[in-house]
């Protein structure tokens, strides 16, 4: 059972009620001129540090919010990151893809013209041949 000085609060009431009687009982008491005892003022005091911590607590709150969302920003950017990353590794691998391919390309023309070539050189060889026998 809560205790304030010299008077008490039942079992079954909440500390604030509790503690609204006993300022009433004390500002109706001798006790209370003779100190002197702002309670109004203190209950105002409270009351302000109550306001108080209920705004910390929902900055609070709201700077864990703002946290959580960087976090997922951060997480999305760091996926992107890792997309761009296997483009640009897939893209490094087509290129190496088609400069073998562009090799292999003009290996194949500069045979295709070294055939011609011989083609032509047999063509003379075959026309000169033939002009020998007609004449």
């Amino acid at each position: 059972m809560p205790r304030y000085g010299r008077f008490r609060c039942g079992p079954r009431r909440d500390g604030n009620a509790c503690w609204q009687r006993v300022s009433e009982r004390l500002r109706r008491s001798e006790l209370n001129k003779g100190i002197g005892v702002d309670l109004d003022g203190i209950a105002s005091q409270i009351a302000e540090t109550q306001a108080a911590a209920n705004q910390a607590a929902a900055t609070i709150a709201s700077i864990g919010e703002t946290v959580g969302n960087v976090n997922e920003i951060s997480s999305a950017i760091s996926a992107a990151v890792g997309r761009q990353a296997a483009v640009a590794q897939e893209m490094s691998a087509n290129k190496q893809a088609m400069t073998k391919a562009v090799s292999e390309i003009s290996r194949n023309v500069s045979l295709i013209a070294a055939s011609t070539q011989e083609v032509d050189a047999s063509m003379r060889l075959v026309r000169d041949a033939s002009r020998a026998m007609v004449a």
